[in-house]
């Protein structure tokens, strides 16, 4: 499969649009017109025609390169739908060495945060720190609340003294709950 990257200029944003939409580990913070409106430089790992797209964002003091983060996104991921001969699990293939390197040739500094819907990409599972194309890989924790459950179901998760202490704010009308409609 081909990889190229592209300046966020010279991608096609709706091929890039339904990647994120229809892709696997699409996320709302990967969409072309959030990356153009939060962050002043991007580009994009592009596998195949928008098969999986990847964004990097950039910045570079004194002529150096170095990928790093939107405010508030921890992650976002290579997103897509590539073909199961391409990912095996728990094999090293081609294409995770194609991708590193392709990222590596773009930037030598920063890190980049893979969501956990790409551990089939990783050769070992990803639960100790690996070096892999000059680069190290280290697993990090993240922290996801499905809001589709309501304010009743994410109540129910907290811990008990979070629980008293929103219940005191709510009586002392420090607190207003109200149901958005869906």
């Amino acid at each position: 499969m081909v990889i190229k990257i592209l300046s966020s200029g010279n991608i096609d944003p709706e091929k890039w649009n339904h990647t994120v939409l229809t892709g696997r580990g699409g996320t709302l913070f990967a969409f072309y017109e959030y990356l153009q409106q939060m962050t002043p430089a991007w580009s994009g790992l592009i596998i195949g025609d928008y098969t999986a797209v990847l964004p990097l964002i950039y910045k570079s003091k004194l002529g150096i390169r170095y990928i790093c983060t939107i405010p508030f996104v921890k992650q976002l991921g290579l997103i897509g739908n590539l073909p199961e001969t391409a990912v095996r699990p728990g094999g090293c293939n081609n294409l995770f060495h194609d991708i590193f390197k392709a990222i590596h040739a773009f930037a030598r500094y920063g890190d980049i945060g893979f969501s956990h819907q790409n551990n089939l990409l990783f050769p070992v599972p990803c639960d100790r720190e690996q070096t892999i194309e000059g680069g190290t890989i280290s697993p990090v924790t993240n922290y996801e609340i499905d809001l589709n459950i309501g304010y009743d179901g994410l109540l129910s998760r907290y811990h008990l003294q979070v629980k008293k202490r929103l219940a005191r704010n709510k009586k002392e009308g420090l607190l207003k709950i109200s149901q958005v409609a869906a």
